[in-house]
């Protein structure tokens, strides 16, 4: 009886310790698991356009290479069932003839947008690497007098049209804003003194419209605002200035604001020469590149390699190369149903509208984030079977 009665309180003990590591909360993630993704696209096989939506939210749990992967399925659709294919046409040996050196390209960029009232950087909407470089400039181009930071993606529901407090960044600033690296460029913005704003046309414009609307109400903003610089943040094509593009019929937003209000903005392309999830789907002039950093091909006359109606095309280097991962493991006296999304939160966040400045997909009791975590972290788990708990700090520990 003496031996039952010692277990049952020394298993008793180990439950209140494992107990004082998490405490269940209520928390809906906005985000899918992986297998998740998986099964969603697997059952939608009527859909070509199905992989587009599976890679965007990839990347919104930090699974950049299945995101890029899930992109290159929807190129090979499109391919097989329009015959669409996006490859540079030109000589990729003159290009590198002509543009020998491969140079930062923040360091080109900011040459360059110093003497423009306008920058423009698109991105690819399931590449996240495309944010985290936009945010890495916000700094810098702010000491150049850059005031405002305008995203496509963006939904501004305060009434001074802009906002300027990072509270103010929610799940209901826009989808793609869900992004943790989208989320923290803002905030990262405003925390720097940048007012954000919205230039979107409403779902119901289309087309030529859409772009009309959109350069119209970047203008009209620039007008409250006549002694500021402007960052914008657009979405693929629309930051092209070339008179005719091979996409649509139409001028882009880039272009409709030379003629809508005869600016010329510095336009920074991100999307075309960025890495794949094999060499088929990547340019031939990537290929020779194999940038390890972010870089932009220059000559010895001061001139920059631009295309796809842009004035300077940015080369990423391999995913990983620039986010060194933090690992961390999660007590291992903490049964979970796995696969578990973590979440990272600051203690100031309100966790039932607040973007996560982190997330990341654990299979086992171990996981990594590219982002640091640290004594006011506040760490949401939510497992397979959609129960949730905090983890707290002594509930994990770093690895590195």
């Amino acid at each position: 009886m003496f031996r039952l009665t010692a277990s049952l309180c020394f298993l008793f003990l180990l439950s209140l310790q494992s107990c004082s590591k998490y405490e269940p909360v209520t928390f809906a993630s906005p985000y899918s698991s992986s297998e998740a993704i998986r099964q969603e696209v697997a059952s939608d096989t009527g859909n070509i356009f199905r992989f587009e939506p599976a890679a965007k939210q990839y990347a919104f749990i930090g699974q950049e290479e299945l995101a890029i992967a899930m992109w290159d399925s929807s190129r090979s659709a499109l391919k097989r069932a329009y015959g669409w294919e996006d490859l540079d046409t030109f000589s990729t040996d003159q290009v590198m003839r002509d543009f020998p050196n491969t140079i930062p390209a923040k360091k080109v960029i900011l040459e360059q947008s110093a003497s423009h009232r306008f920058t423009i950087l698109n991105e690819a909407h399931h590449n996240s690497q495309h944010r985290a470089f936009t945010h890495s400039l916000l700094e810098d181009l702010y000491d150049q007098g850059y005031r405002h930071l305008g995203a496509e993606a963006l939904i501004v529901n305060e009434p001074a049209g802009f906002i300027d407090d990072p509270q103010q960044i929610s799940t209901e600033s826009g989808t793609y804003v869900q992004d943790p690296e989208f989320a923290e460029m803002l905030k990262h913005a405003v925390e720097l003194g940048y007012k954000l704003f919205e230039y979107e046309a409403n779902d119901t414009i289309y087309g030529a419209d859409r772009e009309r609307v959109q350069a119209e109400n970047i203008l009209r903003y620039a007008e409250r605002f006549p002694n500021d610089k402007l960052v914008i943040h657009s979405g693929f094509g629309h930051l092209i200035e070339s008179e005719t593009n091979k996409y649509t019929e139409w001028p882009q937003m880039g272009r409709q604001l030379h003629l809508l209000g005869g600016v010329d903005p510095l336009t920074v392309d991100q999307e075309r020469y960025h890495p794949a999830s094999s060499p088929a789907f990547e340019q031939a002039l990537y290929r020779s590149v194999r940038p390890q950093e972010a870089v932009i091909l220059t000559n010895g006359a001061g001139e920059a390699f631009g295309t796809n109606g842009a004035d300077l095309s940015v080369f990423h280097p391999p995913v990983g190369l620039t986010s060194p991962l933090n690992k961390f493991r999660i007590d291992r006296s903490i049964a979970l149903d796995f696969p578990v999304l973590v979440h990272a939160f600051r203690d100031t966040d309100d966790l039932s509208v607040a973007i996560p400045f982190a997330v990341a997909e654990a299979t086992s009791h171990e996981f990594s984030m590219s982002t640091a975590l640290d004594k006011s972290s506040v760490i949401i788990l939510q497992q397979a079977d959609g129960i949730s708990i905090r983890l707290m700090r002594s509930g994990y520990q770093a690895l590195n």
